[in-house]
């Protein structure tokens, strides 16, 4: 317990009654400011008797309200002395129900046998509460599908030393945004909550409380892909209804995984394309069929639907000139599985099948089909349309079917409405048609009179519009014509053209005396003195044109008669000429001129009652009957405006008066518009401002009032009281500095769990920085290839490989391909796997990675008689490699032929010009060299650098040898698996098995014995 003031406190009350058996001189408290529960204090008394017995009981109760102390004893004792008095004291400790704020302790004083006193005495208590979680919140799962119910189970307590002064309720808060979820005003709530009463100090509640809610739907970011974590806050008073000494245990936060799905439209095909259809007799028969595939691409199945709508277009691309846009029935689709489903292949998603609508435009159709999850659960929609087009035959043919003018007759300068009906069939639309129309005179007289209308036509078959047009002057009159007309070269390639124009009766009407009135109610045309307003003039003609002539002649000319045109005040006696009038009404005179009553003058009539003291009705009553008036006598403008109030108008002695009117004053702050001008307390513009009291976070918030003489405004802000400093900014507790006093060298870690101290990571010390705290700490990271554990997972350079290679040749060109080299104890390793150049074969592959396939590949080639090879004028040519494959093409082969007289072995039999018709000295007998020596000598001619081929499929790079020198022997020669001695190697006097190359001791070997048979013999 703090001692934060040592003075004592006295409040004295009046004694219980007018005689007691003791008196009270003294009752006071040790401290008159307390922290709260524990905090002990002494209650110091002086009690005097003055009468019964010297003992007195002690009693001390404790409570927040000065009039009902409650029935918990905090302290009770007996006293008793042989003096007059006792001075002592008693001492006590706050229970849990001691509240923030003024606290009374009640002091009972009894005597035995006697009188009972009672003090009260006031105490300022300081702790504020702090309300928090008894022990973790929990929630029923971290994962969870839109709409599943979950449940976060709490208990509470409060964990300082006064009690709660005010009740509230804890909310579930959820976002989608980390931060924002332990932001009460950025967060959304779910409806359930849990009520936290008054809770005493220092208690934990044992009842366990349940929050329930179904998990909502993912908001969708900006680029319209959603959210998959649901971030929920469980939070005490989120509203700050209770004054806590903390707030920062009033919430746990929780991560909640959606399993969302995510369904894609991946393809969209219209069939077949272009659509045709019957449209010679209007019938737009074509028939399309909209397919198209669904991925789905997560673990859920997915039940939505495929919405399509079809746009007919006037020849241009998606999604221009749309002239008419269809709505197809939706595709339901029932729990597709995972993977890619599509409507040709997979009974559960259906084909949209429809028939080209008859109001199709031609040019182009384009299909736009959306699937769509009604959930809400699928949280990637940027994969969810596909468009297509296709194309439509096209034809039209417009014609009018109606027309019709209103009214059916007019005169020069009126407007009329004509009403034409245009059918369009076909299913191409002209933008711009145009309709001439005309009016046609039986007469001819003033010609046609041309209207033309540009119009827009609509989609549908058939339309009906309406145009004005003003009848000139010079048609003449009588029955017309009026027509209508397709201009022809608004409608160029229209089908019909026999239908494009109609025509309707019109009569023009015409006046000849020009006296104004037309033949339609002019009965004599011919006479302008004749016509519906001429006054009749008793001369035996119709002259009003109301089909009676001299009507109302009654009278002759000079005769003079009483009149009177009053409705009151004359009355005709009997069937006479004579009148009874009331005074102030009087008859008068009227005299006949052209067989009519001229007007009734001289006299005196009725009029309505007026104050003016005069009976103007003439009923015999003077001012009466007058109606009552509204009246004011302010500013008419502040008529009923604000305070202002009309009055009534009455009649008094002749004269009008105003009663019960309000007129207004001087503006006042009184909420009430004193001035009538339409504004209230406009004088006072600080009113419903904010204005603040106190500073820094104890700045209190209010808003300016009127004052209670109404003539000026006060601020109704109170300041708040300060809570402890933490990192945010603000000065929290109101001591002029933001962030200050905070905890040196706190330890922190942002990391996962489970990562502090493994590996590199390592715990930092957060600071305060410009109202933000910030960790120096070290968290995971992505592994390197460095003896170190950067992610923190406790094993070191694991899994790290990258690509390798070493050569000959170039990676990713032909064959050839990256290895791959693995990271241990902080080093790569050599690199495996990888496919480096060979010597190019013929098998359709670039072996040698130079970007060509079976390049410089060929193989020594002879298609004669084996023996013959390399004998006389035969030796072998050259068989290319194409397309993986030789192509049986010996190029470049000499072959035997028959034996000619050239000295050359045509036959290549060993022999020169053994032709029998050849001389004998021409003929040379067989030589007795071994027939490698005369295949050697043959010098076949290869290519200065070819590939060669062996019978082995073993293959070795020759150099090619001068034109002067003898060619390498190594040909290709038919395969002898058996290592048997071909014909061509007979004589050699050896046998080489065929495939294998000979050394170059033994080509040595043959060159030596060469040489030795070619050194002439001495």
């Amino acid at each position: 317990m703090y001692l934060l003031n040592s003075v004592f406190f006295v409040l004295v009350l009046p004694f219980s009654s007018a005689h007691a058996d003791i008196r009270i001189d003294k009752a006071q408290l040790s401290f008159t400011q307390v922290t709260g529960i524990n905090a002990t204090i002494a209650v110091y008394f002086k009690v005097c008797f003055v009468s019964g017995t010297k003992a007195v009981k002690v009693r001390t109760y404790h409570s927040t309200d000065n009039a009902n102390q409650g029935n918990i004893i905090r302290a009770n004792r007996q006293y008793s002395t042989t003096g007059s008095c006792i001075d002592n004291g008693i001492s006590m400790s706050f229970g849990k129900e001691v509240e923030k704020g003024t606290n009374y302790v009640h002091v009972i004083f009894e005597q035995p046998g006697g009188t009972t006193e009672k003090r009260v005495l006031p105490i300022t208590v300081t702790g504020d509460a702090n309300i928090g979680f008894h022990g973790v919140p929990t929630i029923s799962a971290f994962k969870a599908k839109v709409g599943d119910e979950l449940t976060i189970s709490l208990k509470l307590k409060n964990n300082n030393v006064t009690r709660s002064k005010n009740t509230s309720e804890v909310k579930v808060l959820y976002s989608y945004i980390a931060n924002d979820v332990i932001d009460p005003q950025k967060a959304k709530r779910f409806p359930d909550s849990v009520a936290v009463p008054k809770i005493d100090a220092l208690v934990q509640l044992t009842n366990t409380e349940t929050l329930k809610f179904k998990v909502p739907s993912p908001e969708r970011r900006t680029s319209g892909d959603a959210y998959t974590t649901l971030y929920i806050a469980v939070f005490i008073d989120p509203d700050k209804n209770i004054t806590e000494s903390s707030r920062g245990d009033n919430y746990k936060t929780f991560s909640v995984a959606l399993q969302l799905s995510n369904i894609a439209l991946t393809t969209l095909n219209i069939t077949p394309n272009p659509i045709s259809g019957d449209y010679a007799n209007d019938k737009p028969t074509g028939i399309y069929n909209l397919d198209y595939c669904v991925q789905n691409n997560s673990q859920l199945p997915f039940t939505g639907h495929v919405e399509c709508e079809v746009l007919f277009q006037d020849k241009t691309a998606f999604p221009s000139q749309n002239i008419l846009t269809l709505k197809l029935p939706t595709a339901t689709l029932n729990n597709i599985p995972t993977g890619q489903h599509c409507s040709k292949t997979s009974s559960s998603i259906p084909t949209l099948q429809e028939k080209v609508d008859e109001r199709a435009i031609g040019g182009s159709i384009a299909a736009k089909c959306t699937v769509k999850d009604p959930s809400g659960n699928d949280f990637k929609t940027s994969d969810n349309e596909q468009t297509q087009t296709a194309t439509l035959s096209d034809w039209f043919d417009y014609q009018i079917t109606q027309v019709s003018v209103s009214p059916t007759s007019a005169k020069p300068g009126q407007t009329v409405t004509y009403t034409v009906s245009i059918k369009h069939t076909g299913n191409t639309l002209l933008l711009n048609p145009k309709i001439s129309f005309g009016i046609i005179t039986a007469s001819g007289g003033g010609g046609n009179v041309k209207l033309d209308v540009s119009f827009a036509y609509n989609f549908f078959k058939t339309t009906t519009f309406t145009t004005k047009l003003t009848i000139p002057t010079g048609l003449g009159g009588g029955p017309s014509d009026f027509i209508a007309v397709f201009t022809p070269n608004s409608i160029t390639g229209d089908k019909v053209s026999t239908n494009n124009d109609m025509a309707a009766k019109f009569t023009l009407l015409e006046d000849k005396d020009k006296d104004g009135f037309y033949t339609d109610v002019d009965c004599n045309d011919n006479d302008k003195t004749i016509h519906p307003n001429a006054k009749e003039s008793c001369d035996g003609r119709d002259n009003n044109c109301n089909n009676q002539v001299d009507e109302g002649c009654a009278c002759k000319q000079g005769e003079t008669r009483d009149c009177y045109t009053g409705s009151a005040g004359c009355i005709r006696v009997g069937g006479s000429n004579s009148y009874n009038c009331q005074s102030p009404c009087r008859v008068g005179s009227q005299n006949c001129t052209a067989g009519s009553w001229g007007p009734c003058v001289g006299g005196v009539i009725n009029t309505p009652e007026s104050c003016d003291g005069v009976d103007n009705d003439c009923n015999g009553k003077i001012d009466d009957g007058i109606p009552s008036q509204s009246c004011f006598s302010d500013t008419a403008a502040k008529k009923n405006v604000g305070e202002c109030k009309e009055g009534l108008k009455v009649c008094v002695n002749g004269k009008s008066i105003c009663q019960g009117e309000t007129t207004s004053s001087q503006e006042e702050c009184d909420s009430k518009d004193n001035d009538c001008d339409g504004q209230v307390d406009e004088n006072f513009p600080q009113k419903g401002l904010p204005c603040f009291a106190g500073s820094g976070a104890c700045q209190g918030k209010g808003r300016f009032e009127c004052s209670q003489d109404a003539k000026s405004t006060t601020c109704n802000a109170k300041p708040q009281p300060p809570s402890i400093e933490i990192c945010n900014g603000i000065d929290d507790d109101c001591n002029g500095n933001i962030d200050d006093g905070l905890p040196a060298n706190k330890p922190c870690y942002n990391g996962p769990p489970g990562t502090k101290g493994v590996g590199a990571c390592k715990e930092g010390v957060e600071t305060c920085n410009m109202g933000t705290p910030s960790c120096n700490d070290i968290k995971p990271k992505a592994e390197a290839c460095n003896n170190k554990d950067d992610d923190c997972n406790g094993k070191i350079d694991e899994n790290i490989t990258k690509p390798c290679f070493d050569g000959p040749g170039m990676s990713g060109v032909g064959l050839c391909q990256d290895g791959e080299q693995t990271c241990t104890a902080g080093k790569f390793g050599p690199c495996k796997n990888q496919v480096t150049a060979k010597t190019e074969t013929c098998d359709g592959t670039d072996e040698d990675c130079d970007g060509a396939i079976d390049n410089g590949v060929s193989r020594a080639c002879y298609t004669g008689p084996n023996a013959t090879v390399g004998n006389g004028e035969c030796k072998a040519g050259v068989e290319l490699c194409i397309g993986g494959v030789f192509n049986n093409i010996c190029t470049g082969e000499s072959k035997p032929s028959s034996e000619i007289c050239d000295g050359k072995d045509n036959d290549c039999n060993g022999i020169i010009d053994d032709n029998p018709t050849c001389p004998k000295e021409q003929i040379s007998e067989p030589s007795a060299e071994p027939r490698g020596e005369r295949l050697e000598e043959s010098k076949t001619e290869l290519p200065k650098e070819i590939k060669t081929e062996q019978a082995h499929g073993k293959e070795v790079v020759e150099d090619a040898v001068p034109d002067t020198q003898t060619p390498d022997t190594t040909i290709k020669v038919p395969e002898n698996t058996d290592n048997e001695p071909t014909p061509e190697m007979v004589g050699i006097g050896c046998n080489i098995p065929f495939g294998e190359r000979p050394t170059p001791f033994f080509v040595l070997f043959l060159l030596l014995l060469v040489g030795l048979r070619t050194i002439p013999k001495r």
